[in-house]
């Protein structure tokens, strides 16, 4: 049981550091606590399941099928036998409910019978405890004994208790990497909501800039064609006043880059391009301009930072249009807003993407932060709360509107409140990084204080001045009422190895003892001297049994064996040993105490002569101690 204790701690002082340790170190450590606590356990493994949070799941099983199971860790006893191959259990329980085939248990232990993948490692009989995150099963800790040993209620419990602490330190590693993702998107979702300036519907906003074009230029038509992402066709994407014969072939139809010199020119100097008659201009002379022919067209550039994103066209079908420096300088301008409002709308875009993502993933972790035991606050600069979920109901019986503007210090101990005070004011001088406390609050009805493990992070605005505080506390109850029972633990083995200690002394003591009361027996001539010491001799032999109880006490102590015991001599060895007691001393207080033994014929019994005369002199004893004005003593046997 010690070493359970000793092992189930070091398991929870793996998984409380497990911000600073690797999974690889967590699952070492609880692998070998457990097979360090548990007697005979020879092998131990940890299974996780694909399907959780990529934080949690090794590079080297990114490529596996989601929810099927793989190995995460395995230790053996002897740490110099090599592990060949990850064992495994094909008819597992445990794997039909980790990859849906079965129900997940609720919190038990599956206890499984040897099987032959297992007998190659000296493995048989193994337990299966499913690991378990927000209800949903995420793995199982498997433990396997040597051949044919079984597991204890005690050792099943422990490792239950093992398992539930190795899931918590999962989860709770799952839900700090889900936060910081969830902080990296806000952050990413407020530098793009500053860059966008308006919200625009892109297709309507260009079919109005190529009719602004048209007008502006008395053009029969214009539209707009944006460049694909290879760089190698501009796509149709919005027109104004398209002739109707011919609008859905100019939808189907692109318009290549390399090839047509017209645009090709356009593309490559990064400015507009026209002609006012087409049938004198070579560069127009292309089989996709003759399925559209016009008589002058103007073609120019949007460029988004000097990149390009599309082109605007204007096209004249019949009359003849001389362009002028001015209105190539303000269509080309006109691109250039084309090309801003085609960026903003991507922006735009891509933002109401983000803000959707992020209103699910805010929507996901109000839930979460509404469902969780822990107790999630948020603080201003002055430490009054600005939020707290309703964990802090059911620990300290506050409802949560209760302490919104209240200051934190007021449920917290006098010490508490200095310490906190304390944490403040290192904050202020920039001394805070991410730590944990132990604080104790108070109980809303009783007062009762109740210890917590509090965790904070400071907020801090552009300046660096503080603007509050983030962080969550969790009841320590339970892990304090643990570490108090380890203490009374430690020092009841003190008190053991000082027991230890006076018995071995005392045993000396009565062996010095023994050892003349032998010697003066062997020459003693007188029969009353000889009963005497042969009372002396079984009292100190009944000490040094007394004694050799006392050691037991620092150890599991075995069971006694027992030989044939003549009750009607043990009870003739107790009046002779307690002589002194109800003759001697009697008549020295002048008082007379009579003897009356009555011996039955019995059989003999299993006992420990030692102990019985134990008993019976202690029985004595009481009813000498019982009689001070004198009387009879009867001991019978029947």
């Amino acid at each position: 049981m010690e070493q359970m204790i000793k092992s189930l701690s070091a398991v929870i002082a793996g998984s409380s550091t497990i911000r600073s340790s690797s999974l690889d170190q967590l699952f070492g450590t609880v692998l070998e606590a457990a097979l360090e606590a548990v007697d005979d356990a020879v092998l131990g493994w940890i299974c996780l399941i694909r399907s959780l949070p990529d934080q949690l799941n090794r590079p080297a099983v990114a490529a596996m099928p989601p929810d099927s199971v793989y190995l995460a860790a395995v230790r053996h006893a002897d740490k110099g036998t090599a592990i060949a191959a990850p064992a495994a259990c094909p008819d597992c329980p445990c794997h039909r409910f980790i990859t849906g085939a079965d129900p997940p248990p609720r919190y038990t232990v599956i206890d499984h019978c040897p099987h032959q993948t297992l007998s190659e490692l000296s493995a048989g009989t193994h337990v299966c405890v499913p690991l378990f995150a927000q209800d949903r099963p995420i793995g199982v800790l498997n433990l396997a004994k040597a051949r044919s040993a079984t597991f204890s209620t005690t050792e099943q419990l422990f490792l239950q208790t093992v398992a539930n602490q190795l899931s918590t330190a999962l989860e709770n590693a799952s839900l700090i990497s889900e936060t910081q993702v969830r902080l990296k998107e806000t952050q990413t979702l407020l530098d793009v909501s500053y860059s966008v300036n308006s919200t625009l519907d892109l297709q309507e906003a260009i079919r109005r800039i190529a009719r602004a074009v048209a007008r502006v230029l008395l053009a029969d038509t214009a539209g707009a064609y944006l460049l694909d992402n290879n760089g190698e066709q501009l796509l149709p994407f919005a027109g104004y006043h398209l002739p109707k014969h011919l609008v859905d072939q100019i939808r189907r139809t692109p318009i290549p880059v390399k090839g047509f010199r017209f645009v090709e020119e356009a593309l490559s100097t990064k400015a507009a391009v026209y002609t006012s008659d087409t049938n004198l201009e070579s560069r127009v002379d292309h089989e996709i301009f003759h399925t559209f022919s016009c008589k002058s067209a103007l073609f120019v550039p949007m460029l988004a930072k000097e990149k390009v994103v599309g082109g605007l066209f204007a096209a004249w079908w019949t009359n003849e249009h001389h362009f002028t420096k001015e209105e190539v300088r303000l269509v080309d301008a006109i691109a250039r807003q084309t090309a801003v409002a085609i960026e903003n709308a991507e922006l735009f875009e891509e933002v109401r993407t983000h803000a959707q993502a992020a209103k699910a993933s805010e929507e996901k972790y109000r839930l979460l932060a509404e469902h969780v035991r822990d107790v999630i606050y948020a603080l201003d600069a002055e430490g009054r709360f600005t939020y707290v979920n309703p964990g802090v109901h059911a620990i300290l019986g506050y409802a949560p509107d209760e302490l919104l503007g209240h200051d934190c210090t007021e449920i917290l101990t006098s010490t508490s409140q200095r310490q906190l005070l304390d944490i403040f004011a290192k904050a202020s001088n920039g001394n805070d990084p991410f730590n944990f406390y132990e604080l104790d609050m108070v109980k809303k009805e009783n007062s009762v204080s109740v210890p917590f493990e509090i965790g904070m992070v400071t907020a801090r605005d552009a300046a660096g001045q503080v603007v509050g505080w983030h962080g969550i506390a969790r009841d320590i109850t339970e892990r304090k009422q643990l570490e108090h029972q380890l203490l009374r633990t430690e020092r009841l083995r003190a008190l053991g190895e000082m027991a230890s200690g006076v018995a071995h002394n005392f045993n000396n003591v009565l062996g010095a003892i023994l050892g003349r009361a032998q010697i003066l027996r062997r020459v003693a001539s007188d029969a009353e001297a000889q009963r005497g010491l042969e009372a002396i001799e079984k009292a100190a032999l009944d000490g040094a049994n007394m004694i050799r109880r006392l050691q037991h006490f620092t150890r599991q102590r075995r069971d006694e064996e027992f030989f044939p015991v003549d009750p009607n001599q043990a009870v003739k060895d107790a009046l002779s040993i307690t002589e002194t007691k109800w003759k001697d001393e009697a008549n020295l207080a002048g008082t007379t105490i009579t003897i009356a033994a009555s011996y039955g014929k019995i059989s003999n019994v299993m006992a420990n002569i030692s102990e019985l005369r134990e008993v019976l002199t202690n029985l004595i004893f009481n009813a000498v101690e019982a009689m001070p004005s004198g009387g009879t003593l009867t001991l019978k046997t029947e």
